[in-house]
């Protein structure tokens, strides 16, 4: 996603991918996440990072080789509600 960035993500299903289920990295973005299944991917769920600001709501990430949803960086600041996270390797956030 590009710099402040309002799109919205909704109602996919993002099972084994090589990496990231939904990435979202950059200042300012502000994305809505919603409905969305991330399920047995090779690192997280969802990652956020880079002082994105998205709102992440009613996701399922489970089975995921790291975390269900992953948040970290500086600035970052999502909004993480009503997700249900099980089952991942890891876990920072749900």
């Amino acid at each position: 996603m590009t710099k402040s960035s309002e799109a919205l993500v909704k109602g996919n299903n993002l099972i084994e991918n090589l990496h990231r289920g939904i990435k979202i990295q950059c200042v300012n973005t502000k994305p809505t996440i919603e409905r969305n299944r991330c399920e047995s991917n090779k690192e997280n769920g969802i990652h956020i990072s880079g002082g994105a600001r998205p709102v992440v709501i009613k996701n399922v990430c489970i089975r995921n080789n790291n975390s269900g949803i992953d948040i970290g960086g500086t600035g970052t600041s999502p909004i993480v509600q009503n997700n249900r996270c099980e089952e991942n390797i890891a876990s920072s956030g749900n």
